[in-house]
């Protein structure tokens, strides 16, 4: 095991079953993915954050649009 309690990950010939998940997606669901990736890690270094007014118009933009 790894300092942070996760196990080490497995080396194997066989292809993962993530391999096999990403092997059949498309290319715009894959850079997707990456992006989720990215931001969780930029969320666990703290390095993430957001802008509250930002958001906030976004978030009545959004529900005054869908309202009509």
């Amino acid at each position: 095991m790894s300092v942070t309690s996760r196990p080490s990950p497995r080396k194997s010939s066989s292809p993962s079953k993530r391999d096999a998940f990403l092997a059949s997606q498309s290319g715009p669901q894959i850079a997707r993915q990456a992006r989720v990736g990215e931001l969780r890690r930029l969320v666990a270094s703290g390095q993430y954050k957001v802008d509250g007014e930002k958001l906030a118009g976004k978030i009545l933009s959004r529900a005054l649009r869908d309202d009509k």
